[in-house]
């Protein structure tokens, strides 16, 4: 599951990060179908992906906040030659 919110930040496009909170381990062999003409409709906004694994696989994104990691540099020097 883990890989499969990575793939949906890259699917959907989403500047934020799409984290796995489903508890679920191990491999999963995950097919979702649409129709023909509901397929040229992935390129959107993702609207069809999402409607596509609540509705078949029972998942679902939601929006949230979380803290994050964040390095700050106050300065930067070249180093010596000693």
């Amino acid at each position: 599951m883990d890989q499969v919110a990575l793939d949906l930040h890259r699917i959907l496009g989403v500047d934020r990060t799409v984290r796995n909170l489903t508890s679920l381990q191990g491999r999963f062999d995950i097919n979702v179908e649409y129709a023909a003409e509901t397929a040229a409709l992935l390129t959107g906004s993702g609207g069809v992906i999402l409607a596509g694994l609540r509705e078949q696989l029972g998942l679902r994104l939601e929006p949230a906040t979380a803290a994050i990691d964040v390095v700050v540099v106050d300065s930067v020097s070249r180093a010596s030659e000693n």
